[in-house]
């Protein structure tokens, strides 16, 4: 069969058919390949036809068997923008690709290049491998991070049960410690109280026996009983029992005098009791808060390793890196009646504010330390647990209550 010139050779599979060679509604002749652009089956007379349409003079005929493995790329590299316009240059100025609708409103001072041009043998270009190798690169080191993110949750786990365990120990610790001063204090309460108990049995056993000697004495001298001689007699004779008994009486009278005593709370734990409620502190988080990097305008702080602690200081002496004016100056009196109230002759303190230049640091180590002192300008002396060492004249300012 033929039409207008052509032989006609019908296949069996319908993909293999020129989709724009049609009689009705049957196609009518095999396909020679598949334009990329308008992605039809076009034999090749009715591809030359479509080259003339103006629109349409750069599209591309691709072989069948090929389009089968380029479809998938070339269907890739469409514009998004513009609908069925394919992705054909590179503006390497501001290194963008896009289709001639793209780059012709905006980019055509910046010669944008043909990506034919640029693509041949592109994998074999450096940049292109050095683009791999960096891929490679992000892949290892996102296995790498990933492998140190799961051994971080390990790691969180086991910290927060080693910290749990040592938590519960250490309340245990603090438990069997108060139950022992518990019990101490209730064994002395229970002494003194047997003691006084003791004293005033004995005591209250002599008055019985004093009350019935003045009773039979009284009986003597009864003047219902005895008259005139008689009575005379009994009452000379009853005189020394009864002085006896007065100096017994005063006796008793100095004896009794028991201890006297109530409970009062151990300043130490009286003061634990006004710190925040916390049995300590995660290791790593107090570290991070002190530094020991000397920052400027900070000075070294007044030590001594005497244990009598000379306090005698110069009034105007350095604090932290302010002197002792300057913070006069700062404080305010709410600031002063807060220190007054909180910071006492032993209580725990540790150092905080700005980073502690490196001599402070060497004096407490970042730990805690107890206040041996406190000055009348409401700033004290601190023994620092670590070393042992003194600081004298420190403030709200320079270390907290734990």
């Amino acid at each position: 069969m033929e039409v207008s010139g052509k032989t006609i050779q019908i296949t069996s599979d319908p993909k293999d058919l020129c989709e724009l060679c049609h009689i009705g509604d049957t196609q009518i002749a095999n396909a020679d390949g598949v334009c990329l652009e308008c992605d039809q089956f076009m034999c090749n007379t009715c591809f030359q036809y479509h080259l003339k349409v103006k629109s349409c003079k750069n599209h591309v005929l691709v072989n069948i068997a090929k389009f089968s493995l380029q479809k998938e790329s070339e269907i890739a590299i469409k514009c998004k923008t513009h609908c069925g316009e394919l992705i054909k240059f590179y503006c390497r100025k501001h290194e963008i690709v896009g289709c001639g609708e793209c780059m012709i409103p905006d980019h055509i001072p910046c010669q944008p290049e043909n990506i034919k041009d640029l693509s041949k043998d592109f994998q074999e270009n450096d940049s292109f491998k050095s683009l791999l190798g960096k891929l490679d690169d992000i892949r290892s080191a996102i296995i790498d991070n990933k492998k140190r993110v799961e051994e971080g949750l390990k790691s969180n786990i086991t910290m927060q049960e080693e910290a749990k365990e040592e938590i519960k120990k250490f309340r245990t610790r603090i438990n069997d410690y108060l139950d022992k001063a518990e019990s101490n204090i209730l064994q002395e309460l229970e002494n003194t109280h047997c003691k006084n108990k003791e004293i005033l049995e004995k005591l209250e056993r002599e008055l019985l026996e004093l009350f019935a000697r003045a009773t039979e004495l009284g009986k003597k001298i009864d003047t219902e009983t005895y008259r005139e001689s008689s009575l005379f007699v009994q009452a000379i004779e009853s005189k020394p029992g009864i002085i006896e008994i007065e100096q017994e009486m005063s006796r008793i009278k100095m004896e009794n005098n028991i201890k006297q005593y109530t409970f009062i709370p151990d300043q130490q734990l009286k003061t634990i009791l006004l710190a925040p409620e916390k049995l300590g502190n995660l290791d790593g988080l107090l570290s991070e808060s002190i530094s020991p990097t000397k920052s400027p305008g900070d000075k070294e702080e007044r030590t001594s390793d005497n244990e009598n602690g000379d306090e005698s200081h110069d009034e105007s002496e350095s604090i932290d890196g302010l002197t002792q004016d300057d913070n006069d100056s700062d404080n305010s009196d709410e600031d002063e009646d807060l220190n007054r109230c909180q910071i006492s002759e032993g209580s725990i303190v540790r150092p905080i504010g700005k980073p502690w230049s490196r001599g402070y640091f060497k004096v407490h180590r970042g730990q805690n330390g107890t206040v041996i002192k406190v000055n009348d300008d409401n700033s004290f002396a601190v023994r620092w647990h670590a070393t042992g060492r003194k600081s004298f004249r420190l403030t709200m300012y320079s270390v907290e209550l734990v």
